[in-house]
Order: structure tokens, then C-alpha cells, then sequence
């Protein structure tokens, strides 16, 4: 497989349970998608608590994932993490809107896809 020399976009892998590391890092993305640049987040393992819905309030991590959903960033969860850390109802609704459940597979192609990566 080879890795396309694009680099408008950056992949941000968000797993540390540190909210000033995921403050850091998804301010980061949130900068670099106001600059104009493509931005898609996963979150894995236990970094999967910030996008649970449950876990929502005004400012931290859930209001900086809300503000990246209304710039356009694409956000996903590791489906298997959702079942590990949100505690609420399983369905759609288990996520912050904006977040989709995806794949490990999923972010290794968009990771493949650029070589532009963060990982906080």
C-alpha cells in the first residue's frame, strides 16, 4: 500500500483517559481545521469516554468535539471502546452527535491516506 503525499488532511488518534492531553490535542485538531485543513478524529480505548454522551458538559473534551463537529471534522469511535466505556444506551444515542462508531480498519486507510498523523 502507498501512502498518498497529500497532507491537507491530519488524522488525530485520541486514547489517553488525560483530559489536558485530549484538551491539547483536540484543540490542535480544531486549529488546524479552522486553517482550512481536513480533520478526522478517532477515538480508541479509554479516550472513548470523552465522546459518550453521558459524559457531556459545556466545556473540556465534549465541548471541543462539538465544536470540531460544527467545522466540518469527521469523528469516530472504536465500536468495541463505545461498549467498554459508555455506560448509557448502546445504540446511536450512546455517542456525542457527530461521533460514528468505525473500525480499526477504518483509520488505518485514512492513516495510509496521509501522512499527516497526531496521536495523542
Amino acid at each position: 500500500m502507498t501512502a498518498s503525499t497529500d497532507t491537507r488532511g491530519l488524522q488525530v488518534l485520541v486514547f489517553s483517559e488525560e483530559e489536558d492531553r485530549v484538551v491539547f490535542g483536540l484543540n490542535m485538531a480544531l486549529t488546524a481545521a479552522l486553517s482550512g485543513r481536513e480533520v478526522a478524529v478517532f477515538f480508541a480505548l479509554g479516550a472513548a469516554r470523552w465522546v459518550c454522551a453521558e459524559h457531556e458538559g459545556p466545556c473540556g473534551p465534549t465541548g471541543l468535539v462539538r465544536q470540531l463537529v460544527e467545522v466540518g471534522a469527521e469523528l469516530h469511535c472504536c465500536s468495541a471502546c463505545v461498549h467498554e466505556h459508555c455506560h448509557a444506551e448502546q445504540g446511536e444515542g450512546a455517542l456525542l452527535e457527530g461521533v460514528r462508531r468505525g473500525g480499526l480498519a477504518s483509520l488505518v486507510k485514512r492513516v495510509s491516506e496521509t501522512h499527516q498523523a497526531l496521536t495523542i
